[in-house]
């Protein structure tokens, strides 16, 4: 009995990071005009003694890809305690057009995901 506890747990610890993490996004609010390119710092706090890489990537306002004019993300960082500060950067296409855009920076570790939710104003040149 004691070999198929030990089993259990080896087998958790393969399937993927223990605790969790939360994202936070600054500034919440990034304004840039067509082509320019813009710096988010994402801020991962890790919980219940959460260690190892997340990937960090750009979404839309519901979890989908991030419209076809704004590119970036792609970043590993490895997150520690008590915080890591991670730096992501998006460019917007020349034919970006002007309006407010509720986007997300998508954080993946294994099976877990988390958003952190700002907003992107594309502004006339």
């Amino acid at each position: 009995m004691r070999w198929l506890g030990f089993g259990i747990l080896l087998l958790l610890g393969a399937c993927g990071p223990w605790g969790s993490f939360d994202p936070e996004v600054t500034p919440s609010r990034l304004v840039l005009a067509p082509g320019e390119r813009g710096q988010l710092l994402v801020i991962l706090r890790p919980q219940g003694g959460f260690s190892g890489e997340v990937y960090l990537g750009l979404a839309g306002e519901t979890g989908g890809p991030p419209p076809a004019f704004v590119s970036g993300g792609g970043v590993v960082v490895r997150v520690q305690a008590p915080y890591t500060v991670a730096d992501l950067f998006l460019r917007l296409a020349q034919e970006a057009p002007p309006g407010t855009y509720a986007l997300q920076v998508k954080a993946l570790a294994g099976g877990l995901v988390r958003y952190a939710p700002f907003t992107l104003e594309v502004v006339s040149p």
